[in-house]
């Protein structure tokens, strides 16, 4: 899923998307997907305070605009979790997930389109493939492969523990942004990351108790009866 901020260094966006664990976390709390504890809500604070972390750096730092777009890319993290949060408490039950991701996918197609249009940035497929060609449907491929398994892990280990996906990803722009762009972190964002780490193993997966969430007292009722 590509994203560009050019008022925004690439390893700050990975770091910031490592936040979709603890907003899944706070989310399944309030609509009881999952039961919270006491752990949980520890790393969800950490969780916050590495996010602290970096906003005070951009606060304090030399461009004016880099707190702005730190701000605007907390939508990213927000987005996945809500969509995972979503997927685990409303999807039906008798669709497959193969069948669920491709609505997904051609649903986001319809919606993208008349912005595409709107925006000239439609791009049309050549009558002889070439390189771009086989970058878009290998990029297609992987996005797909991923919502499959993303959807998958929400059925079997919850979104809570699914949403600690984006620690890989964080790890891995953060990698690249080094090897490639020639990025550095400063201390700000090296304890951001200590921070993020540390709440991240208080989250962890929900146990065999917290399989199936608490029944509710209508349900209870019904049970006695």
């Amino acid at each position: 899923m590509p994203m560009r901020f050019l008022a925004l260094e690439a390893s700050i966006i990975s770091i910031i998307i490592v936040l979709e664990g603890f907003l899944a976390f706070a989310f399944a709390a309030l609509m009881r997907v999952e039961q919270p504890s006491l752990s949980r809500f520890a790393g969800l604070l950490l969780g916050l305070g590495g996010v602290l972390v970096i906003l005070y750096d951009k606060f304090t730092g030399a461009s004016p605009g880099g707190l702005l777009w730190t701000i605007v890319a907390l939508a990213i993290p927000t987005c996945y979790a809500a969509e995972g949060i979503m997927l685990a408490a409303k999807r039906p039950e008798n669709i497959p997930t193969v069948t669920t991701v491709g609505m997904m996918q051609l649903l986001a197609a319809v919606i993208l389109l008349p912005i595409a249009l709107a925006t000239d940035q439609m791009i049309y497929p050549s009558a002889k493939p070439g390189a771009l060609e086989l970058t878009v449907f290998l990029i297609a491929a992987a996005s797909l492969s991923a919502n499959v398994l993303f959807l998958y892990l929400i059925n079997n280990l919850g979104s809570v523990f699914t949403g600690q996906a984006a620690y890989f990803t964080t790890v891995a722009g953060i990698g690249w942004s080094i090897v490639l762009l020639g990025e550095s972190l400063n201390a700000w964002i090296w304890a951001s990351l200590v921070f993020m780490a540390a709440g991240l193993f208080l989250v962890g997966p929900k146990s065999e108790a917290e399989a199936e969430p608490p029944p509710s007292l209508d349900a209870r009722e019904a049970r006695q009866t």
